[in-house]
């Protein structure tokens, strides 16, 4: 008998619970608290027009633009102003679209996709003559309402492809003797 009360007992706190959880979890969720968008079309307007004066008035004098596999950071407005130009001397069509914004307290986070044909020299490389179409994640942390630091996620390897590069794996040989 002292069993079966157990079990009845034991039953009886595994309902409640179950119903309470049922019951809280099934409460509306505390919204979070709005957040503005800062505006985009500005940010739009440097990488699509070329328009470098903006980047004095959105991006603070010491701002880093961390582009993650590519070696060397961006730092200062200068190398980013030299940036841009050298992605639209690359792609004098450069064209980007931001596709999903989403902000929490200073972090931004921007989905976007660029399209443009390469017919100016990137980096080392010649023109190639081929469009691409290439997607990609920033997350900007903003400081008074100024960008102080970028870091731009894309892959590296889809551009060179659709760019008419191949990867090619080291012989044998060439991987005996690292």
């Amino acid at each position: 008998m002292r069993q079966k009360k157990c079990v009845v007992s034991l039953v009886g706190l595994i309902l409640v619970l179950v119903v309470s959880g049922l019951a809280l979890g099934c409460r509306p969720c505390a919204e979070a608290p709005e957040v503005a968008i800062p505006p985009m079309d500005p940010y739009l307007a440097i990488w699509n027009d070329g328009n470098l004066d903006l980047v004095d008035e959105l991006y603070a004098p010491d701002f880093v633009w961390h582009i993650v596999d590519a070696g060397e950071d961006v730092v200062g407005t200068a190398a980013f102003k030299e940036l841009v130009t050298s992605f639209r001397t690359a792609f004098p069509d450069f064209h980007v679209t931001f596709d999903e914004v989403l902000v929490a307290g200073e972090k931004t986070v921007i989905r976007w996709t660029m399209t443009g044909t390469n017919t100016g020299p990137l980096q080392d490389l010649p023109p190639a003559g081929q469009p691409v179409r290439l997607q990609g994640v920033a997350i900007s942390r903003l400081v008074d309402g100024i960008t102080a630091e970028v870091w731009q996620h894309y892959n590296h390897l889809s551009l060179f492809q659709q760019m008419g590069y191949t990867l090619t794996p080291p012989s044998t040989g060439e991987m005996a003797e690292e």
